[in-house]
């Protein structure tokens, strides 16, 4: 049996800039401690493989692809995999977090503001026209994806490398229900 305290370990440099500790490494999961201050929040990044969010004490902000959320204590979040997602602590209060990566990646992590400002766009889908036939989808899986019956943008906004493919998933929806800015 391994035993571990957050506190008993060496701070994890990250490119977040926050207090993080590595509690758990192996080829099938990670698990971070991140200990986020009053005013500290993560990158937005996209990861590729599915995260879980454990908030441990706190009342952090999540964002997950388009939804934003104060979440709190004993809080479970779930983002899947290729989303953008971010958390802030925008509290008095410090936060604690577990961030549960399975499987553990072994692609490198985007940060969405690493890339290109220019050509990043937001798209919608307009919930009442959708008839949820996943062309969308099909199209350009990284930004769409088909979740209750319906099309959903899991990536906003758009990064320029993914533009093209989102503006043929416009394109192609048979009902005009994905809109851009």
């Amino acid at each position: 049996m391994k035993i571990r305290n957050y506190k008993d370990l060496a701070v994890t440099p990250t490119a977040h800039g926050i207090q993080s500790y590595k509690l758990h490494d192996t080829e099938h999961a990670s698990i971070m401690h991140l200990l986020l201050m009053p005013g500290e929040q993560l990158k937005p990044h996209i990861t590729p493989v599915d995260v879980v969010f454990y908030v441990v004490q706190g009342t952090p902000t999540i964002l997950v692809g388009t939804e934003e959320k104060e979440v709190e204590t004993d809080d479970i979040i779930e983002s899947p995999k290729d989303i953008v997602h971010c958390i802030y602590n925008r509290s008095q209060k410090q936060a604690r977090v577990l961030v549960i990566k399975t499987p553990k990646p072994v692609k490198p992590t985007r940060f969405v503001e690493n890339i290109n400002k220019e050509g990043i766009m937001k798209f919608k889908v307009d919930q009442e026209t959708c008839v949820g036939c996943g062309a969308c989808e099909s199209a350009c899986p990284a930004v769409f994806k088909m979740m209750t019956d319906k099309a959903h943008v899991i990536m906003d906004p758009v990064p320029a490398d993914n533009k093209d493919c989102a503006l043929e998933a416009e394109s192609v929806c048979p009902v005009q229900a994905i809109s851009h800015d």
